[in-house]
């Protein structure tokens, strides 16, 4: 009879001689405790062909930056920070002393911008190009019209004067105002000898003064100062154009001989 197999490598009850040998299980390295040796051409950091760390280098959190690392990630010089190839403006916080440019060039500015506005002219003055005052057209326009118009005796006030150039010559006007005058500065500065003559002298100094005050005083009075700029206006009209007839008269018959 056969016994039945009690275990492995024994039969019956007996030991066997010849006993079976199990594979022991792949031994693993201990974490080593030691830094790593330096990497190749001189750089920080263990050599991936020396696998010394159960967990790759790579994966590991970096504590120390090499410098060459540290100085690829610093801004050239030239350049503003943040942005690269771009320089930094002057008064920024690359260029702090750059500001006080930037400030004397505001002050310059704001002072030409206010010289240019203290000479251009405010909303209430009328441009330059516009302005026909110097024209004085609210006294020449009436004292034209006045002057050609207006006729008394059936001849105009030009009519007139242009018989008095004609007859006395241009300078006929002129000449009678100056005699006028100079009459009455030879009455008031020339000494006269006697008591008559030194009263008439008073006399025609007081009404002279008189008459001057009154025309300035009525000159800047609205309404009558308005009357007497158009009288003078038509006696200005009437001179000019009947200069200007005498001497278009003089130069036909030159001309033509009739």
């Amino acid at each position: 009879m056969t016994d039945s197999t009690d275990g492995i490598g024994s039969t019956g009850g007996g030991a066997d001689p010849h006993p079976v040998s199990q594979p022991l299980p792949p031994e693993v390295p201990a974490p080593r405790t030691e830094p790593p040796p330096p990497g190749p051409a001189g750089l920080d950091g263990p050599d991936p062909a020396v696998d010394t760390d159960p967990e790759p280098w790579w994966r590991a959190p970096a504590t120390d930056v090499p410098e060459w690392a540290a100085a690829a990630d610093e801004p050239a010089p030239d350049e503003a920070p943040g942005v690269p190839g771009q320089v930094p403006w002057p008064g920024s916080d690359a260029d702090p002393a750059g500001m006080e440019g930037i400030v004397a060039a505001h002050e310059i500015g704001a002072q030409i911008g206010e010289a240019i506005s203290a000479h251009l002219p405010g909303p209430q003055v009328p441009s330059k190009k516009l302005d026909l005052r110097w024209l004085r057209l609210k006294y020449n326009i009436p004292g034209l019209a006045l002057a050609v118009l207006v006729t008394w005796s059936g001849r105009s006030g030009m009519d007139r004067m242009t018989a008095v150039v004609a007859e006395d010559g241009i300078f006929a006007p002129l000449g009678a105002l100056l005699l006028v005058v100079l009459v009455g500065l030879a009455v008031m500065v020339l000494p006269v000898g006697s008591w008559l003559g030194a009263a008439l002298g008073h006399l025609v100094s007081a009404v002279t003064v008189g008459l001057v005050r009154l025309v300035r005083r009525a000159w800047t009075t609205p309404y009558v100062g308005y009357v007497l700029r158009v009288v003078v206006a038509v006696v200005v009209w009437s001179f000019v154009l009947a200069v200007g007839r005498v001497v278009w008269r003089s130069a036909v018959h030159f001309l033509t001989g009739a």
